[in-house]
């Protein structure tokens, strides 16, 4: 089972809401606030791709399928980022939903590494929510931090 967190603005309130999902295969379990509210299924033909049956959950479809969409992105920017400067990345890894950590080889110079990937950021990014990049030599203990957005 997979498990997703996040907090989004219900369009009939002007504050936040948790929502916390649990996908078991083709189902999502959802939850609002410590509540659930219903189960969902991917549907290309509904209108935001999922398709439910409770009325409780209809409200929330998208919002919902505006946090898939925005992770999908980030996926899309984590594997760009290593075709575009793959021969210096060792590794990438999703921490959590808003931060990403890169280890480059230990020949690279870290700075130099950071300016370089910053000045392409505007040309790989199409998220528009918040990624905090963390860039590390491979063996090494120092790190520096690039916030998107």
């Amino acid at each position: 089972m997979f498990t997703t967190e996040f907090e989004m603005y219900h369009r009939d309130t002007t504050k936040p809401v948790k929502v916390i999902i649990n996908q078991d295969d083709e189902f999502y379990f959802v939850m609002v606030d410590g509540e659930y509210i219903g189960s969902m299924v991917h549907d290309d033909k509904a209108d935001f791709g999922f398709e439910a049956e409770e009325t409780a959950l209809i409200p929330y479809l998208e919002g919902i399928s505006g946090h898939f969409k925005e992770q999908s992105k980030k996926s899309d920017f984590e594997d760009t980022l290593t075709v575009v400067h793959g021969d210096k990345i060792v590794s990438t890894l999703f921490i959590n939903d808003e931060t990403l950590e890169v280890a480059i080889s230990p020949e690279t110079n870290l700075e130099e590494f950071a300016a370089k990937i910053q000045e392409s950021f505007y040309d790989i990014v199409s998220f528009e929510t918040r990624l905090n990049v963390i860039l590390s030599k491979e063996g090494e203990d120092s790190t520096i931090e690039i916030g998107i957005n």
